[in-house]
């Protein structure tokens, strides 16, 4: 804990081959780990002869690497990096089987982490489970944009409109 804690992720291992539990060998805490990523059967490039064949790994050290891409992702996207922790945090899969054992009480969804927070429109008039993606804008009466992100009302009350 301290000013920096906000900078650093603690991750556990998930152990592939039970269902989302923690690898045996992992560390879990409600109060040091932060969530858990995939860290056993993890398949990598071979050290004996690099880029060539592949060999299966397990450990966290395995499972830190997949938090890291994902951070750096989101750094790629100009998320910034006093909001990298809680955007990742904020988007786990939660499980019974590590609530218990993290701080989030979830694993490492980075589609989730690099969709978070994105616009999404479902109009009523597209078939079910269609939706549009990008900005939305808020137009006047007479179809002009106002002010850039000044959005009067999403929802009408009890309006057919979309």
């Amino acid at each position: 804990t301290g000013p920096n804690e906000k900078l650093f992720l603690t991750v556990g291992a998930l152990d592939a081959s039970e269902k989302g539990k923690p690898a045996y060998f992992s560390q879990r805490s409600r109060h040091y780990v932060d969530l858990f990523a995939p860290g056993t059967c993890i398949r990598s490039f071979g050290a004996n002869q690099p880029l060539q064949g592949d060999v299966i790994y397990s450990g966290t050290s395995q499972a830190a690497p997949l938090v890291s891409f994902t951070a750096a992702l989101l750094r790629r996207f100009n998320v910034p990096l006093e909001r990298l922790k809680d955007r990742i945090m904020d988007t786990v899969d939660a499980s019974d089987h590590l609530s218990d054992h993290s701080i989030s009480g979830g694993r490492l969804n980075p589609f989730k982490a690099l969709n978070y927070l994105d616009d999404i429109v479902v109009l009523r008039s597209d078939p079910p489970g269609t939706f549009r993606r990008g900005t939305i804008v808020a137009l006047d009466a007479n179809g002009n944009e106002l002010l850039p992100g000044f959005i009067p009302k999403l929802c009408r009350d009890g309006s057919d409109n979309d």
